[in-house]
């Protein structure tokens, strides 16, 4: 919002960029997969957990930081400013700084705080390494908003999907960091194929054309 008011007082454009790093559990588990034993490999299963990570949550959380800047290009629109988007990924301050490098903007907007802060800091790490090390004009900006419905994009109309008690046990194996977006995941595969159900059948196909 500060960054369209600024770009409709000085007539000047807006790129929106978000970074999301979905590198962290991959290192994490290659490093405790290197130092298990093989047995204790095979009862943790950080190698399936791996891939289960590069095949879902990679994905899984592109597609939710690129709705974020969907909607923010709709509500854009809807504000009659046309704004370009782009997604990275990495390190959000080190990334930032990369491309800031690459487009040499006249000025940052960032938010004070990420979505998850601690209210005794005065700013994000994200924001005050962006302060102390961006190459262009900075602006930090400490407010909140919630766009009305209709300046969002809407949700796609999916058919719902039901899971037999014994998928969603077995659902229950996955890591809960990852649970949500192996649910997504499994009910995007049973929709393509026709089902209307997940049953344990379905997620061991699923797995198995996924390659998991």
């Amino acid at each position: 919002k500060a960054a369209l008011d600024w770009a409709r007082a000085f007539n000047s454009e807006v790129e929106v960029v978000s970074v999301f790093d979905p590198y962290f559990h991959t290192v994490a588990f290659r490093g405790l997969a290197g130092v298990l034993s093989d047995e204790a490999g095979k009862i943790f299963r950080f190698r399936e957990q791996e891939r289960l990570h590069e095949e879902i949550i990679h994905q899984g959380l592109g597609k939710i930081y690129q709705g974020h800047l969907d909607a923010a290009a709709n509500y854009a629109r809807s504000e009659g400013i046309a704004i370009k988007t782009t997604l990275l990924t990495g390190k959000p301050f080190h990334q930032t700084l990369k491309y800031l490098q690459e487009r040499q903007p006249s000025l940052l907007v960032v938010g004070r705080f990420g979505t998850h802060h601690n209210a005794s800091l005065d700013m994000g790490s994200t924001a005050e390494n962006l302060l102390r090390l961006s190459s262009c004009h900075i602006l930090i900006v400490n407010r909140e908003m919630s766009p009305p419905p209709e300046a969002v994009l809407p949700r796609e109309e999916v058919a719902a999907i039901l899971w037999s008690p014994e998928a969603e046990t077995r659902l229950e194996n996955v890591p809960a960091f990852a649970r949500a977006m192996a649910r997504r995941a499994i009910e995007d595969y049973a929709r393509r194929h026709g089902y209307t159900e997940v049953t344990p059948e379905v997620m061991t196909e699923a797995r198995e054309k996924m390659g998991m």
